[in-house]
């Protein structure tokens, strides 16, 4: 079905509105006859972003159908899409994408062409933007110190635009990450008068950069922007991450001090996170305390809980602090509906902070018997009204009509496509059939850093998954990767342990019903 809608947009483009945002959605799509319906359909749509929903397609294994789809709808587009990259008016979001476009293209001399535009005196730099952004892309050594690092690139006329800069270093920071090239140049030199630009964004990316560069002789500058308590928390956070990146001297006092009592939360989560690369087991301290003393949002939880499940022994590091810290009922609540809805998959946490939170409900095995007669207590004694309100808590995962994220399936119409005693058993038991597209993986990557997300289809020699709270599909080349781990569902399995019997029946009866509209919304029917 999603095949022929693929086709359908290409042929209707005229007809339906804004048909490449339908294809973009299908050019990524799990199943690889969709992605090829979804290159053909915008290869015949004579668009300049037309090329740019083709380049999807790049990020995920090409079969032979789609490699040939893929080329054709290049070749077909390129009246439409060459000339406005070569003139820096078409970019692409990722480098990877605009290889893959150009290999087939056949393009010559694309650097060259895209220098011309981005150094001519006869541009705005508004107009010079498109081609600076690609050079970043394609470029090297070279490209990152004239286009990114170069601060008169940014002030034609001897006047500095701060914000054109802060977006070129924000394109310069992914493909640093990315990449293992440095620019040309005294990195030093270049990198200093960007810390002291005046502007936050400048000077934010550049504190990331000395990080992810180790530039180690502007470790006092970092450690003195730390310290500066008049500096906002973004800039300071970047100073505390990039200081222990940097493996800095100064990093152990001061990510100490920062993570301690006396301190705003944010600036504490900020050192903690920062601590977790060089002191796990100082950083699990410091959060347990934190956790302990309440008022955690929920945002500065997730940062929290991020830090340390994406670090190998990060988790079994804080479940030993927090085991030793007993946090009370109130603050282990709010860390376990943080872990619930971060998008990350903790079964050590879990256990411990349920207990704790008071998730003592009834234990039910998983056998035929429990889910007939569970199905059928619903219907006679389940409040699909009281279920509606119990159901609030699903959306921080799932979405219900217009409203929820985006970590698990959407459950609007769940109550139609899936029979009652499967919709039970998923509820309590969601390891035992995960939905076929969900299956999450662990992987630890050569540096040390863990990930987690659903499974994906990637290039040959690529790892990819999407990632749980969001939706962004994430490539790893194999020889960035250590290990990779099949955990299974992502949902917990004591999700329901607090309810009661009643309360239970009510949610049973509210999600079976879902997508029967009038049965929902008026329950007495």
């Amino acid at each position: 079905a999603r095949a022929l809608a693929a086709r359908i947009a290409g042929r209707w483009a005229d007809r339906i509105r804004e048909p490449l945002d339908l294809l973009a959605l299908l050019a990524r799509d799990e199943n690889p006859r969709v992605r090829m319906e979804a290159v053909l359909a915008a290869g015949q749509i004579p668009q300049i972003n037309s090329i740019k929903v083709v380049a999807l397609a790049s990020e995920r294994e090409m079969d032979r159908s789609i490699e040939y789809a893929f080329t054709q709808a290049v070749h077909h587009l390129k009246p439409h899409w060459e000339e406005a990259f070569a003139e820096g008016r078409l970019v692409f979001r990722k480098s990877s994408q605009v290889a893959a476009v150009l290999s087939r293209a056949g393009s010559r001399n694309a650097l060259g062409r895209l220098r011309k535009v981005a150094d001519s005196g006869d541009l705005s730099l508004k107009e010079r933007r498109g081609a600076m952004l690609s050079l970043l892309a394609l470029g090297g050594p070279r490209e990152f110190r004239d286009y990114g690092l170069d601060r008169a690139a940014f002030a034609p006329r001897g006047q500095y635009d701060a914000e054109t800069h802060a977006v070129l270093l924000s394109r310069l920071v992914e493909e640093a990450m990315q990449r293992t090239v440095k620019p040309e140049g005294d990195l030093p030199d270049l990198l200093l008068p960007l810390l002291d630009s005046g502007h936050e964004e400048v000077t934010r990316q550049a504190l990331v950069l000395v990080g992810l560069w180790s530039v180690g002789e502007l470790g006092p500058q970092l450690a003195g922007k730390a310290r500066d308590k008049s500096l906002s928390l973004a800039l300071r956070s970047a100073s505390f991450l990039s200081l222990a990146q940097m493996k800095s001297s100064e990093a152990p006092e001061i990510l100490s001090r920062f993570s301690g009592r006396g301190n705003l939360s944010g600036v504490r989560v900020s050192a903690i996170r920062a601590m977790c690369l060089t002191d796990l087991s100082g950083a699990a301290k410091q959060a347990a305390s934190l956790i302990g003393e309440g008022g955690l949002d929920q945002g500065n939880a997730h940062t929290l809980l991020r830090a340390f499940l994406s670090r190998p022994s990060g988790e079994r590091r804080l479940v030993e602090a927090l085991r030793a810290s007993a946090p009370d009922r109130a603050s282990a609540r709010r860390l376990l509906q943080a872990l619930y809805s971060s998008g990350h998959l903790s079964k050590d946490l879990d256990d411990l902070l349920s207990p704790l939170a008071g998730a003592g409900g009834e234990t039910l095995s998983p056998d035929r018997g429990n889910l007939h007669e569970l199905v059928r207590m619903a219907r006679e004694k389940g409040d699909p009204g009281r279920g509606k309100l119990l159901a609030a808590s699903c959306v921080g995962c799932h979405r219900i009509g217009s409203a929820g994220g985006v970590v698990g399936p959407d459950l609007t119409f769940i109550g139609t496509t899936l029979a009652a005693d499967r919709i039970v058993e998923e509820l309590l038991w969601p390891d035992r059939q995960v939905k076929e597209g969900y299956t999450l993986l662990e992987i630890t990557t050569k540096s040390g850093e863990v990930m987690q997300g659903y499974e994906r289809s990637g290039g040959r020699d690529q790892v990819a998954f999407r990632r749980l709270a969001e939706e962004t599909l994430v490539t790893l080349r194999k020889d960035q990767v250590g290990s990779v781990r099949k955990l299974g569902s992502a949902m917990p399995s004591s999700l329901t342990a607090g309810m009661s019997r009643q309360q239970l029946l009510d949610l049973i009866r509210y999600l079976t019903l879902l997508g029967k509209a009038d049965e929902t919304e008026n329950p007495e029917k």
